[in-house]
């Protein structure tokens, strides 16, 4: 046994790569990649043990009308129990900052969309019980820097407001405490005076503070016209591509006002906007780096844990940045300059958008451009290790686990790198300052969206499509980027299968096989649909990896004493995911 889970599959080119798998043994196998989905202490220890999450989520807001009473809690943990579930994870705090809880720090949500919940009523502590009665893991879900919903903003004070009795979120109140996010602007300076460009060719409206570009072609192939906010024409010919400089001339219309002769350069102009300002997703992103914000939820963290005795702590895909745009604000660049010991360029030294005369936007990275990645996903880690340290000083017990998306390719825009800090996946972010925020080693579970509709890669190549937008491919990434410090969880959306329940089957089967257990997302999804096909694939009983903490603390030994005997990781697959964040 030590042997074999020291070791990893080694495949002669003589040995069928995609071979027949079915953990999960009542129901159809599906056919996995061997190699890549072999590979890991952590994957070997998990079929050698017959260990397998499988977890069932309950969205917050979705699902209100299925827990407001003790007897509808009763019912459904039940249910889950008797389709073959071992975990219920249960969405505690969602994205418009409330908790479906009473507590002191935090504001109970009431009321969704026409579902409702007691004031007063509290959910968590029933459910714990009835869980616990029934043998499942409780684990509670919250979205840390997510404090309000765009939705519910763009409804508040309408007195049909169908959300949170009309109440937006925490955070609207708070605009200093929300992200600050960059935004680019094309601009053009001719001369000593530069002027702002609407951002698409040919506007329809023009702003009266901005130029704009009109052109019958795209530029490269004819001349267009370029009018200042004053309304003066100028025109030109002949980009010169690697500067993006222009010499202006009459145009064909000999239009008076035409600057003859005089150079003109398209760049960039950043301005600086809090979360709540043209919100451009629906959660209300909060500055994970604002010390307040950082606090508050700490203190959330503190106090849940307290109070209910759950067996873990989840936080969704909001333990992150709004994107690569944020955080922006003063008090960020000053713990930056003062992180890296330099005063910056804000934001150039970091990046800025170019242009071209067509107005197609790229990226310029500018010096820091390394170290900013490295210090956002440094922040983050921090906080995670402060969690953790809360956690266990109020409840030893209860375990840290986090759900983000499986693309883990893109998450250095995100700031939230979940990975170990030796896993060798080959993503350009992976310098050596951003390897090292991995915080994988700080989780009991690690739960990655898996959000596709076909199972494998095997399925992928025979139909055509893309290999990367697989369960397995996702599962695949999410096992190499925590690379056995600690387990892998592929997620799947029951919404993917809604016209065809049956095929929820192919997906438990690939999802179980690359990973070390499932997450069904979600309850609210027509559950009812895929009842028999859940029942019949868990109709053989498994614990969850995470319930008994010494097989995690087994397969970290094994790991150390594998890289002791100088067995390495195999080369990882990097197949062409799609982005996204939660899939």
């Amino acid at each position: 046994m030590l042997t074999a889970l020291l070791g990893h599959a080694v495949l002669t080119s003589t040995v069928n790569r995609f071979d027949l798998a079915a953990p999960l043994p009542s129901i159809a196998p599906v056919r996995i990649d061997k190699i890549g989905s072999g590979v890991g202490v952590a994957q070997q220890y998990a079929r050698a043990h017959g260990l397998q999450a499988r977890i069932l989520w309950v969205d917050a807001t979705a699902n209100m009308n299925a827990y407001n009473s003790a007897e509808k809690i009763a019912a459904l943990v039940k249910g889950a129990k008797q389709m073959g579930f071992n975990t219920i994870s249960l969405d505690v705090k969602p994205i418009v900052g409330y908790t479906i809880y009473p507590g002191p720090i935090t504001e109970q949500l009431t009321s969704w969309r026409g579902q409702t919940i007691p004031a007063g009523f509290d959910p968590v502590p029933i459910f714990a019980e009835e869980c616990h009665k029934n043998g499942l893991q409780l684990l509670c879900c919250f979205n840390a820097f997510s404090e309000g919903h765009r939705m519910a903003k763009e409804q508040e004070g309408k007195p049909d407001s169908p959300f949170a009795n009309g109440k937006p979120g925490p955070g609207y109140a708070h605009p200093d405490q929300q992200s600050v996010q960059v935004k680019f602007s094309p601009s053009v300076t001719i001369g000593g005076t530069s002027f702002a460009l609407e951002s698409s060719v040919n506007p329809t409206q023009v702003d009266a503070n901005k130029g704009a570009i009109y052109a019958k072609a795209p530029t490269a192939k004819g001349e267009f016209v370029l009018i200042g906010p004053d309304r003066r024409v100028r025109a030109y010919s002949g980009v010169a591509p690697s500067t993006g400089e222009v010499v202006l001339r009459l145009p064909s219309s000999k239009s008076s006002g035409a600057l003859l002769g005089q150079l003109a350069k398209i760049g960039s102009v950043a301005s600086f906007t809090v979360s709540s300002e043209n919100q451009n997703q629906i959660p209300l992103m909060m500055n994970p780096n604002h010390p307040a914000v950082a606090a508050r939820m700490a203190e959330v963290i503190r106090d849940f844990v307290k109070r209910y005795d759950v067996d873990g702590v989840l936080f969704d895909d909001r333990l992150r940045y709004t994107g690569m745009d944020g955080d922006f604000s003063r008090l960020t660049q000053l713990q930056f300059e003062s992180e890296i010991g330099q005063k910056v360029n804000w934001p150039k030294d970091i990046y800025e958008t170019t242009y071209d005369w067509n107005l197609k936007s790229g990226i310029r990275p500018g010096k820091y451009w390394d170290a900013w990645w490295e210090f956002r996903a440094k922040k983050i880690k921090n906080w995670m290790s402060s969690i953790r340290n809360i956690i266990k000083q109020e409840r030893s017990r209860t375990k840290l686990g986090i759900y983000a998306g499986s693309w883990y390719g893109e998450y250095d825009n995100y700031g939230a790198n979940y990975g170990s800090t030796d896993n060798i996946l080959g993503f350009s972010q992976m310098t050596a300052g951003f390897r090292q925020a991995g915080f994988a080693n700080l989780l009991d579970m690690f739960i990655g969206g898996c959000y596709y509709r076909v199972p494998t890669i095997f399925d992928a190549m025979v139909a055509g499509a893309p290999k990367g937008q697989t369960i397995e491919a996702g599962a695949q990434m999410i096992n190499r980027a925590v690379n056995d410090e600690t387990w892998a969880i592929a997620g799947i959306s029951l919404s993917s299968f809604a016209q065809n329940p049956e095929e929820v089957r192919a997906a438990l089967q690939a999802s179980v096989a690359c990973s070390q257990g499932v997450m069904v997302f979600d309850y609210s999804h027509e559950i009812e649909k895929f009842v028999p096909h859940l029942t019949r694939a868990f109709s053989r009983q498994a614990a969850a990896p995470y319930a008994d903490p010494k097989h995690l603390t087994e397969v970290r030994k094994l790991k150390n004493k594998r890289i002791q005997l100088g067995y390495k990781y195999p080369p990882a697959f990097i197949q062409e995911g799609a982005p996204g964040i939660g899939h």
